[in-house]
């Protein structure tokens, strides 16, 4: 996870590294920060060999403060830009509003969707969760 620090000349500084299982990385994002996280996703497909896709999410919750909604996406593309010029092949790109909603099963239809039509089916139906005093998130995925 990476967050922009005002204090440090508003650069991108990592804040944590470790491994942490998808259903267990909202646990990690604060609730009122954005942040930026290049997550490797380990899994099996179709129940044979372990697979390792790059993926970004950038997390950007409801109650953050003006100033960093309007900094981190100003900083995407070169974050992404500098990832990319050190190796990191990212597949896929994901924004969450409400990291809850971020779950395997939904980041395994993302990188494998059964097909283009049921994709985009399922895209009009997602319908985040709602939970007691939130208003309920959002998901975009955008090109890398």
């Amino acid at each position: 996870s990476s967050g922009i620090n005002a204090e440090y000349g508003e650069t991108i500084r990592a804040t944590d590294s470790s491994n942490v299982a998808i259903d267990d990385l909202a646990d990690k994002m604060p609730e009122d920060s954005p942040r930026f996280n290049l997550y490797r996703y380990s899994h099996l497909k179709e129940g044979k060999s372990t697979e390792f896709v790059p993926v970004f999410i950038y997390y950007v919750p409801e109650g953050g403060t003006a100033k960093a909604k309007s900094l981190y996406p100003c900083a995407i593309d070169c974050f992404i830009k500098k990832l990319q010029s050190l190796n990191a092949d990212i597949k896929l790109r994901l924004e969450f509003s409400d990291m809850a909603d971020m779950t395997e099963g939904v980041l395994y239809e993302m990188i494998y969707p059964p097909d283009r039509e049921t994709l985009l089916a399922s895209f009009r139906d997602v319908v985040p969760a709602k939970r007691p005093g939130k208003r309920g998130g959002w998901i975009k995925v955008l090109p890398v």
